[in-house]
């Protein structure tokens, strides 16, 4: 078991009374052991379980929590078990992410560094460390590899934003600070430069498109161009566009009887996208099969005479 002392502190005029707001402290506090357990997971895989303890320290004028960092070595895997690799303690962890002064750079000195600038460019260099270069040409060099793995989790960047940039958007609250040990070695973000750390656009990544042919009936029609239909299977109810453009003319020009609860035999395209929100799923119609109309008359048992 190891143990490493990381504190932070938020200052300003609002916090005279070593008082915070508990809807600003509390997604910051979460956001913390977040970043902190996702770290040590994209370090040090399965070899160690984090555990963070969270206690307030009040200092003049200011607001502070200490976190208490927890590594558990999980006996399958110590590491002198020789296919393991070795493992980085809290304090490394606290530096890599650059939470911590050590003389060189880690995850937050990157992103202060980049401005929200985009990158044009990631090279690892010889000695294990990397070069970042800006779309404008603007060069950074980093140490350790592993902050690169570390800045483009998407959850560390999530924290940074909960952690920094979003109490530091609240009125009254003017600079950040974190350190383990000595205060004047303090880590420190002023308010101007909190946006910084704000989370970035997420691109969406395709995970699936595939097309059926399948049955559907209609719920909702709605012949403005552009509009989705409202549709339902055994799936339930969902919208999709429909891009049979001869369907749609024969409907809109009364060719075709279209109504609501008749059923559709289609070709349906359904794409799932990853993205920052979770999956989303767009369903496409690609080509009307047939056309069955909803009967609208009782089959009663009448017989000739």
């Amino acid at each position: 078991m190891s143990k490493a002392l990381l504190t932070i502190i938020y200052d300003g005029l609002s916090l005279q009374s070593h008082e915070m707001d508990v809807r600003e402290l509390a997604p910051a506090l979460l956001a913390m052991s977040d970043m902190l357990e996702e770290a040590n997971s994209v370090l040090n895989g399965e070899q160690t379980k984090v555990h963070v303890n969270v206690k307030g320290s009040f200092k003049s004028g200011s607001f502070g929590i200490d976190f208490n960092v927890v590594q558990d070595f999980l006996s399958k895997t110590l590491s002198f078990i020789a296919d393991s690799k070795p493992i980085t303690g809290g304090l490394a962890i606290f530096a890599l992410l650059g939470l911590v002064k050590t003389g060189g750079s880690g995850v937050l000195q990157v992103l202060k560094w980049l401005r929200n600038r985009t990158i044009k460019s990631i090279t690892k260099t010889d000695n294990n460390g990397a070069k970042i270069v800006t779309i404008d040409n603007d060069e950074f060099l980093v140490e350790d590899y592993r902050i690169i793995e570390l800045l483009g989790n998407i959850k560390v960047r999530q924290s940074f934003d909960f952690v920094i940039t979003k109490p530091l958007s609240r009125e009254g609250i003017s600079t950040f600070a974190s350190f383990t040990g000595n205060h004047e070695e303090a880590v420190i973000i002023h308010k101007e430069d909190a946006v910084y750390f704000s989370t970035p656009e997420q691109e969406d990544s395709l995970l699936e498109d595939k097309e059926d042919e399948t049955y559907i009936q209609a719920v909702g029609i709605d012949f403005k161009e552009g509009n989705k239909w409202k549709f339902s299977s055994e799936e339930g109810t969902f919208y999709a566009s429909v891009f049979d453009d001869e369907f749609v003319e024969k409907v809109q020009n009364n060719y075709i009887a279209f109504a609501k609860d008749d059923v559709l035999k289609v070709v349906l395209r359904r794409k799932k996208w990853l993205t920052s929100s979770g999956i989303k799923i767009e369903t496409e119609i690609v080509k009307v099969v047939d056309h069955i109309r909803a009967k609208k008359q009782l089959r009663l048992p009448i017989k000739d005479k």
